[in-house]
């Protein structure tokens, strides 16, 4: 009984607030799954913030706003009376293709690099996109067409609460397969020469670090 009313206050407050509910169980679920994957599947010690950050703000804006205004106002005013099939091949084979890669890939860029100019950004975003294009759409289609057709039948303020639900497992897979960091080749130069001066001034110190220890002494 308990169950029942919890399930249907939380349909009431989605029926209520659809946009802020499609928001707001997105992000926390895509930040949820993408520590889940560090901490469970790749046993990290420590969690890589920045990489929870971009499933965080990937969710709540792409998975939450986006995919809302698509399921709910842009195919129902596109095709009102089209068979679900349709709607589930057009999000798959074009708005998913064109839009959630593209997105994901540039916002990890800018992430990462975040001394670079969103246009750079979004052009190395989109060249690592160009390497992966083909794993990544069949690991998409694998969970997405079945997922969708779901999706299509269900009413407008359930659409994205039920795409958060399923996404949890493929975002887990996402982050993954495309959520790791590369440490560029100069950032390891700067560091490492940034370490042999520290390790050069302890060895050998210079003469005014030497007498300004000296006088530090007395």
């Amino acid at each position: 009984m308990t169950m029942v009313l919890s399930l249907s206050t939380l349909n009431t407050v989605a029926a209520r607030f659809p946009v802020q509910t499609a928001i707001y169980t997105t992000g926390f679920k895509s930040a949820a799954a993408d520590a889940l994957t560090q901490v469970i599947l790749e046993q990290r010690q420590e969690l890589d913030y920045r990489r929870t950050a971009l499933f965080a703000s990937f969710g709540c804006l792409y998975q939450g706003g986006f995919q809302y205004f698509i399921w709910n106002k842009l195919l129902e005013r596109a095709m009102p009376t089209s068979h679900f099939a349709y709607k589930v091949v057009v999000v798959n084979g074009f708005f998913d293709p064109v839009f959630l890669f593209p997105a994901f890939y540039t916002a990890k860029e800018l992430i990462n690099n975040s001394s670079q100019s969103p246009a750079v950004c979004m052009s190395q975003g989109l060249s690592n996109y160009q390497e992966n294009y083909k794993q990544d759409w069949i690991n998409s289609w694998m969970i997405w067409v079945p997922g969708h057709v779901v999706t299509a039948n269900l009413s407008a303020h359930l659409k994205v609460p039920w795409v958060a639900a399923v996404s949890f497992g493929y975002v887990c897979m996402l982050s993954a397969t495309r959520g790791e960091f590369v440490v560029k080749e100069e950032q390891v130069k700067k560091a490492s020469k940034a370490l042999v001066r520290k390790v050069t001034k302890i060895i050998m110190p210079s003469e005014e670090e030497e007498e300004d220890d000296r006088q530090s002494r007395k």
